[in-house]
């Protein structure tokens, strides 16, 4: 059997796993709200906070990412 390892622990129901070329795993909380950057040190960032609604997350070739829900958004810094 696979061993599972628990890396965040918190949030409501997570989707839109995707992961950047710097081993970041980008994520969202669709009933609490917000996307999330776990980073290779463990710490974990709000990139999109208190959105709702979002189960899809991509990486933009032109930076950023792409979030859906209610709408398709192209959130940059």
């Amino acid at each position: 059997m696979t061993e599972l390892e628990l890396i965040a622990s918190g949030f409501g129901i997570v989707e839109g796993p995707t992961i950047d070329d710097h081993g970041g795993l980008y994520f969202s909380d669709v009933s609490k709200g917000g996307v999330y950057r776990l980073s290779p040190d463990g710490s974990i960032d709000a990139v999109v906070p208190k959105r709702k609604g979002v189960g899809g997350v991509c990486l933009h070739a032109d930076g950023g990412i792409v979030v859906t829900g209610r709408d398709i958004s192209h959130v940059k810094d």
